[in-house]
């Protein structure tokens, strides 16, 4: 009698996993004679269930053909060994080869940002954080959903950490457009396996608003004076939600808000689709020297547009009366002259020179060698000459009168001025008798 038991074919009988992962197993049946009466699964001696641990796929059953599988979910280092496939018939069972499951334990483990947002022309950058600290790390590499991805132009790719135990490559997208936007993965392998980051998912901000500054630099401005910069914002799609200026010297970032001696700022346009901002820089000195941002935002993101100020050592300037009378001031590092229709606004003109020397950095004594020429102005306008002071003057207009009348009524009423004086003086002198001799009385009898 001839028995026609089942034959057993595998895809391979070797399987690596890393733990927390999944894997499937495959054999494939061929019963030509019989249908297949029974599938099963062990690993070593122990039948395997359908349950949260193992999947499994009895396909060929009551078939003469047939490719049953079985997952493994979440692995764990207990899951390695050795598993077997069972098919049988009416004839009998047969048992495939050995199938080992070996778990790495000791794969790389990776951590990333998950969300980023750019808007279009900017760049971003992700990192990912890789440590391996069994086997030294042997590759990393980025993709963009299935594609992977090379340093190019758009690309920049650094791979810190190859050939060590950690690292924190990073990948750096240029020039972003909306075609950019999308998934991204980090990968990083050591002898036991790869790993696979989480999703990096990346949103092009299309519609941030729009910001312009003109002239992109002031020069020539004034010490002592004041300048206005303004910059004109469109937001076409989304209502601008903030619109703000700042100042910058070497990479620090000031907020600048309406300050009544320094900064006077207007914005127009919050809640619409366009808008504008002015900023009043009021006197004007070297610490003003710096680059200024116009900062506007909407729900997609922010955009900014800067202009340069510079604050020039020789400045001319023009100050036009309410007359219309023009009137020229320059000031120079080494001397300054000033030309005036009126001498109240040439003095004015001068506290120019004052702002000049404060920005200066000069000693006392340069400063009071540039300013020699107001010093002395101040030293005579400040000096007093005897000869005109009043005293002065009422003794050369004043003649004394030695006529014998004039002698008289003079002497007569100093005589009329002592008289009531001596006769109140006698009538208190009585009063304050009168008064110690009460008091003396009053002890007397206590």
């Amino acid at each position: 009698m001839v028995n026609y038991l089942p034959s057993i074919s595998l895809q391979t009988t070797t399987y690596n996993a890393n733990i927390g992962v999944s894997t499937s197993f495959q054999c494939t049946i061929s019963s030509p004679q019989h249908v297949i009466t029974d599938i099963s699964w062990t690993k070593g001696s122990v039948t395997l269930s359908a349950g949260t641990k193992y999947t499994i796929s009895n396909n060929g059953l009551s078939q003469n053909n047939g490719v049953p599988t079985i997952t493994i979910n979440n692995i764990q280092t207990s899951d390695s060994g050795i598993y077997n496939c069972y098919g049988e018939n009416q004839d009998g069972q047969t048992k495939s080869l050995d199938i080992t499951l070996h778990v790495k334990e000791h794969f790389p483990s990776i951590s990333v940002q998950t969300t980023y947002n750019a808007n279009i022309g900017d760049s971003a950058t992700f990192q990912c954080t890789i440590s391996s600290p069994a086997h030294a790390i042997t590759a990393i590499s980025w993709t963009k959903g299935s594609v992977p991805l090379t340093a190019d132009t758009k690309y920049t790719i650094t791979n810190n950490g190859i050939n060590l135990n950690n690292g924190v490559p990073t990948l750096t997208i240029n020039n972003i457009q909306t075609s950019d936007s999308g998934i991204y993965n980090c990968y990083g392998a050591n002898q036991d396996g790869q790993t696979t980051s989480s999703d990096i998912n990346l949103h092009v901000r299309e519609h941030v608003p729009n910001v312009s500054i003109l002239p992109t630099s002031v020069a020539n401005t004034i010490i002592g004076g004041s300048v206005t910069l303004t910059c004109a914002i469109t937001s076409s799609v989304h209502p601008l939600t903030s619109v703000s200026w700042t100042k910058n010297i070497a990479g620090v970032s000031q907020i600048l808000s309406t300050d009544p001696f320094k900064y006077t700022v207007n914005t127009l346009g919050l809640n619409q689709n366009s808008g504008s901002a002015t900023l009043l820089i009021s006197g004007l000195s070297s610490s003003d020297e710096a680059n200024y941002f116009c900062i506007a935002e909407n729900e997609d993101g922010v955009a900014s547009s800067s202009t340069t100020l510079q604050i020039s050592a020789q400045t001319t300037t023009e100050i036009t009366t309410e007359k219309t009378t023009t009137l020229s001031q320059t000031t120079t590092a080494t001397g300054g002259s000033c030309k005036c229709h009126s001498e109240t606004i040439c003095t004015a003109l001068k506290g120019f020179r004052w702002a000049y020397l404060k920005d200066s950095n000069l000693t006392f004594e340069e400063m009071k060698e540039e300013m020699k020429e107001y010093l002395d102005e101040l030293k005579s306008n400040m000096t007093v000459d005897k000869k005109t002071t009043t005293a002065a003057i009422r003794r050369k207009i004043s003649v004394r009168d030695f006529r014998t009348s004039a002698v008289s009524v003079g002497a007569s009423g100093i005589i009329l001025l002592i008289i009531p004086a001596v006769f109140i003086f006698i009538i208190d002198l009585t009063r304050f008798i009168q008064y110690i001799q009460n008091r003396k009385r009053t002890n007397k009898y206590k």
